[in-house]
């Protein structure tokens, strides 16, 4: 049925949610929502043909450029609700809809650039429901919807970074300027895991040999977070907290003898392999002391991690496709002069630790696919709490795998329903080296690498220390020595070809994971 053209007052025009769904200012991924559209109809009108609501997710970045603020916008949630007339009263109509937020949709965000007392919006997620022209008016009625990011129901692996050491040459300058040089100074770190709750702590420990003239003079830990807009390739930060922690003894100078013993090991390095470890200070000696000291806990120390209150514009980590919030913990080493303070910087995952939601989920008769706008599904409600959702893919085939995940909202978590899929078995055993890489372009999150990493290891038939060594090139360097230890189990060459995994690994990288070569070729 066609209605003529007639704009009608929006106020004639509303969408109702109930208020036991949206107790709170944000509703959480994957509750439910339900409420109804409410539309006073002009008199000479009759409506009984169906519309539909939609429910959209849009990350939006604008770049401030020569010609003035350029607007793009991403659809990544796209999803229709249909609408049937449910009650009607005189000219007013009730279209009654219920539908459930796809659960792995990130949580809603507004970046904004501060000047003195005015501000404008940069970059944001949000999601709206929406209303379009439906016949007797033109215009767009739209609600914007406030969603927190799912909490996961399992407990989040823990993702260690074991941090490559760093070795600085110390100078002191003296009132003509002149530099005099005062020695060596070696640290390495470890951070227990990467990925922490708001309001809870992140754990750390330093090793340090210090052979230098000076002890250090303190030790500043900061956590920063990062605004990143691939589009006009622009960048904020602010620093979100910082610390300082007590001096102990493996910052203070070493003796003369100790010192005296290090420049003699140095001299005794003749293997070429070793040779450039030789030119930062290092011996093989050293790197393992600083790696038995990192992992003995003994010098551990503990940094609060803000909770969500204490701060605005505080959001969890977040991977857009323009738009990002990324957090560093940096970890600088301050020398007496600083002039080459060591200074460690490690990604870190930041959520909520919310608690459940209390709101029912929607019964689903078959498994979602909450996938971006080029693949959404239409979800047909009904008042029962019931949807239905039909899906089948074009081929089981490595080019239908990667589409899926290409457009999917969480790209591991798509490939877990996969593997949970027999159907998909045969082609995942069988993937290449090289799929397996364009598999890992697709995860966006560095922090999902290492366990998708895991599972397709798991999986692929003929898993070898080649297959290794190709993904090690796509991995980033604080994640190595993880990915590694994650993949030696399922090597099934690795006795007979480890040689040819060692050699891509560094000198730090060999010792971190020497012990875990001994377990996996002992299997």
């Amino acid at each position: 049925m066609v209605f003529p053209t007639l704009k009608i007052p929006t106020k004639f025009v509303d969408i109702h949610l109930d208020e036991n769904e949206t107790s709170g200012d944000e509703l959480t991924a994957g509750s439910s929502i339900s409420g109804s559209v409410n539309i006073l109809v002009p008199t000479e009108f009759k409506s009984k043909e169906k519309f539909s609501l939609h429910f959209n997710g849009i990350e939006h970045n604008y770049v401030p450029g020569d010609d003035g603020t350029e607007h793009k916008k991403y659809e990544f949630v796209s999803m229709e609700i249909p609408l049937d007339i449910h009650n009607m009263t005189g000219n007013n109509f009730e279209f009654p809809f219920v539908f459930q937020i796809p659960p792995h949709c990130p949580s809603s965000i507004q970046i904004e650039r501060h000047y003195g007392d005015s501000y404008e919006v940069i970059g944001k997620v949000e999601y709206k429901l929406k209303l379009n022209d439906i016949g007797y008016y033109k215009e767009t009625k739209e609600k914007i919807i406030k969603v927190q990011q799912k909490k996961s129901e399992n407990v989040a692996p823990v993702i260690p970074a074991l941090l490559e050491p760093i070795s600085e040459d110390i100078f002191s300058k003296n009132i003509f300027a002149c530099c005099k040089y005062k020695g060596k100074i070696m640290v390495a770190a470890k951070v227990d895991n990467t990925r922490v709750a708001k309001g809870a702590s992140l754990k750390f420990q330093i090793a340090c040999v210090n052979y230098s003239e000076d002890d250090v003079e303190d030790v500043q830990v900061r956590l920063i977070q990062k605004f990143s807009f691939s589009h006009g390739h622009y960048t904020q930060t602010r620093e979100v907290s910082r610390g300082r922690i007590h001096l102990t003894d493996t910052l203070r100078v070493k003796s003369k003898e100790e010192i005296k013993q290090w420049e003699l090991d140095r001299k005794r390095m003749k293997d070429w392999k070793m040779q450039k470890m030789r030119r930062m200070g290092f011996t093989e000696n050293i790197y393992k002391k600083l790696l038995a000291n990192v992992q003995n806990g003994q010098d551990k120390y503990i940094f609060p991690i803000p909770d969500k209150s204490t701060l605005k514009g505080y959001y969890d980590t977040y991977e857009g496709t323009d738009v990002k919030v990324h957090y560093l913990l940096q970890i600088e080493i301050v020398t007496p002069h600083s002039t080459t303070n060591p200074k460690f910087e490690v990604p870190i995952h930041i959520y909520s630790n919310r608690p459940q939601s209390s709101v029912p989920e929607l019964h689903m008769d078959n498994k979602v696919d909450e996938e971006r706008v080029e693949e959404s599904p239409s979800i047909f409600p009904k008042m029962n709490y019931e949807y239905s959702y039909q899906s089948s893919p074009r081929a089981y085939d490595f080019a239908n795998l990667l589409d899926q995940l290409k457009v999917a909202l969480n790209a591991k978590s798509k490939l877990q329903d996969m593997l949970n899929d027999s159907q998909w078995h045969p082609t995942i055993k069988t993937l290449t080296s090289n799929q397996l890489n364009l598999i890992l372009d697709e995860i966006a999150s560095d922090f999902d690498k290492g366990d998708v990493v895991e599972l397709l290891a798991a999986n692929v038939k003929n898993f070898t220390c080649k297959y290794a060594s190709n993904i090690l090139y796509k991995t980033t360097d604080w994640m190595r020595i993880l990915v590694v230890q994650k993949m030696l189990p399922h090597c099934i060459d690795l006795k007979e070809n480890s040689s040819d995994l060692l050699k891509n690994l560094s000198d730090w990288e060999r010792l971190s994971t020497e012990r875990d070569f001994e377990n996996a070729i002992a299997k």
